[in-house]
């Protein structure tokens, strides 16, 4: 085939899978809508060049892509005798150093959280079908050019919440929290604010805010007793205690 954009093939190969699934009643009719407005569709198209059956190394590497160990001896040290585990790797942004310390049974934590469940499997995706390989693709980013240079410092953390809380609000309650329910326009992040004074002001402000209802007393209990002294006792009361 001539050289052509892979993303109309990806969506084409896409609609097709869609299409057979509720053919086959695979998949609900309703839920066609909902695959569609993801953001990442799950779908990828590579175009290179075709691995015969008997290249062993090259379905070797190609397969490395696909599945591959969390954890890399090679990177983890043993520090004697405290018997820390200094686990080594390339530098990452976020925290702006190459390695993590961990105590013994912090690692044999870490190591478990990547077992799967009973009759579970797990893919992990790296190099070209990454997630953010895919999204420099699709900003139409060269690859070498995302790689941090040498001497420049990290970028700052991030203060506001990762996008992706958007797509797992609309992926699970099928409703976008990012469009407005009165006229339905598409709205934005401004602030993250989780000082309970401040929200409160602003519910108050806009005619949010509902006090709780004073909670009422205590049904059924018992109360102080108060003894006094009665002249006035009836009679034959008094001949129901004598008797």
């Amino acid at each position: 085939m001539p050289e052509t954009p892979l993303k109309p093939l990806e969506e084409l190969f896409r609609v097709k899978i869609i299409h057979l699934l509720v053919e086959e009643k695979l998949l609900p009719a309703e839920r066609v809508q909902v695959l569609y407005s993801w953001k990442h569709s799950g779908f990828n198209l590579h175009a290179g060049e075709q691995v015969p059956p008997e290249a062993k190394a090259d379905l070797e590497a190609l397969a490395q892509y696909i599945l591959r160990n969390p954890f890399s001896v090679e990177k983890m040290t043993l520090e004697s005798p405290t018997d820390i585990v200094i686990y080594r790797s390339r530098l990452n942004a976020k925290i702006n150093r190459n390695f993590e310390v961990f105590s013994p049974t912090d690692f044999l934590a870490a190591i478990t959280q990547h077992i799967p469940d009973k009759g579970a499997q797990m893919v992990r995706y790296y190099g070209w079908y990454s997630n953010k390989m895919r999204g420099v693709r699709q900003r139409g980013l060269r690859p070498e050019l995302v790689a941090r240079r040498p001497g420049l410092s990290p970028p700052p953390p991030l203060k506001l919440p990762s996008k992706r809380w958007r797509d797992l609000i609309l992926r699970v309650w099928h409703v976008d929290p990012l469009r407005c329910p009165v006229c339905q326009s598409p709205m934005r992040v401004i602030a993250v604010v989780d000082d309970p004074r401040v929200v409160e002001k602003i519910l108050r402000h806009l005619g949010a805010w509902h006090d709780p209802p004073p909670r009422p007393p205590p049904q059924g209990l018992p109360g102080a007793y108060t003894y006094e002294p009665c002249d006035d006792v009836d009679p034959d009361y008094e001949n129901v205690l004598t008797d």
